[in-house]
């Protein structure tokens, strides 16, 4: 049923003298030479039944005779959906109109009836029903249905399982089971646990084979991550990977990562020429320090409060002055890159440098911060 009967439509070339016919008055325009032309893209108000039927392009507002639902098809659907009946169905009632339609036309539903009186053209040939038949019973179950039942192949067939016999009459259909090993989906669901049911014996043998020690006295599932520690970077302390992980990838552990492909054999190894800063920048101690120092400030920055940025661990101490505080965890603190970055305005090594850095230049910076002293800075970086 129409909810509106007027719709917009744009007046075309080929529409102007049909919608004249009718009566609409369309505006015109003079233009230099003095004749009088409609402009292009000029929209009127007209009903319905009126308009182009085969437009594609126009939608009109349609309110479902079965459910009530408001729904907006073209006007070239919405007349060919009344070739048959004069209902309106949206989408989840198509198949209500559908049934109206077969009973009005053949007084039946079932596809074989209709296929019969439509001489067997609708669906498959008859003799596909044979191979249908034999299929379910090669799938082990016992077909409860006779070949010249078989229609089409997304029909829903009956059968009995020999193995799940309490669960009764089954269904299912021809192109659900065509590839797979059994027909009953009981069977399938089963075949598939069994696939997926590891023991915690099994996750620990798998980690042992990697050189892990398995920090987990019990296994859940294959997607939830297990602690450990790799015996070959007992220093770099407890990693985390899922069993699927390391059933699936050669390296788990990052220090295992980071030596097979550091030095010669990283793609863009140049023959060593990293500086001694670079070398430990990339080093195991250093990564080890960086996290150890973001994990105890809880991954925020110590100066603005930010979190889910990007974090940089500064040297409260200089790096280059004090070789023997580069991976101490309490001469670092976790900063921002707004913070701390040298190339950000009123950032912390913006207005201290980068040299003879001290534990009371940060604290002064950080309370210099709050009292919002570098906003102006950072405003103009903006901009």
């Amino acid at each position: 049923m129409l909810n509106k009967d007027e719709v917009e439509v744009v007046v075309g070339t080929k529409s102007i003298k049909h919608l004249e016919s009718l009566g609409y008055n369309i505006p015109k325009v003079k233009n230099k030479r003095g004749d009088y032309i409609i402009p292009k893209g000029t929209k009127i108000n007209v009903k319905v039944i009126d308009a182009p039927r085969a437009s594609v392009k126009i939608s009109i507002e349609v309110k479902c005779d079965y459910c009530g639902t408001i729904y907006y098809p073209n006007i070239a659907n919405y007349h060919r959906g009344h070739k048959e009946i004069s209902k309106d169905a949206c989408r989840n009632c198509i198949p209500l109109k559908t049934k109206e339609i077969n009973m009005l036309k053949y007084n039946t539903n079932s596809l074989k009836k209709i296929s019969e009186i439509k001489g067997f053209i609708l669906g498959r040939h008859k003799k596909d029903g044979d191979i249908v038949y034999n299929a379910f019973l090669s799938k082990g179950v016992t077909p409860m249905f006779k070949p010249e039942d078989y229609i089409v192949s997304f029909q829903d067939l009956p059968y009995i399982c020999t193995i799940h016999k309490e669960k009764g009459m089954l269904y299912r259909n021809y192109d659900s089971i065509r590839d797979l090993d059994c027909a009953c989906k009981f069977c399938n669901i089963d075949k598939r646990n069994d696939e997926k049911r590891y023991t915690f014996e099994f996750a620990q043998g798998v980690y042992k084979n990697k050189d892990y020690l398995l920090l987990e006295d019990i296994y859940n599932n294959c997607d939830k991550n297990m602690r450990y520690i790799c015996l070959k970077h007992q220093s770099y302390g407890i990693q985390e990977c899922t069993l699927f992980n390391a059933l699936n990838y050669q390296y788990n552990c990052d220090m295992c990562k980071h030596d097979i492909l550091s030095g010669e054999n990283h793609w863009n190894w140049k023959g060593g020429i990293s500086s001694e800063r670079e070398q430990i920048k990339s080093s195991a101690e250093y990564y080890r320090w960086r996290r150890d120092v973001f994990a105890r400030d809880g991954y925020i920055c110590q100066c603005c409060g930010k979190k889910n940025t990007y974090l940089e661990a500064h040297h409260i101490k200089n790096f280059s002055d004090f070789p023997e505080l580069r991976f101490d965890i309490d001469n670092g603190i976790t900063l921002c890159s707004d913070c701390h970055s040298l190339n950000k305005k009123g950032s912390f090594h913006s207005v201290y440098t980068q040299f003879n850095n001290t534990r009371e230049q940060l604290e002064e910076y950080i309370q210099r911060y709050k009292s919002g002293e570098f906003n102006e800075l950072r405003l103009k970086n903006i901009s």
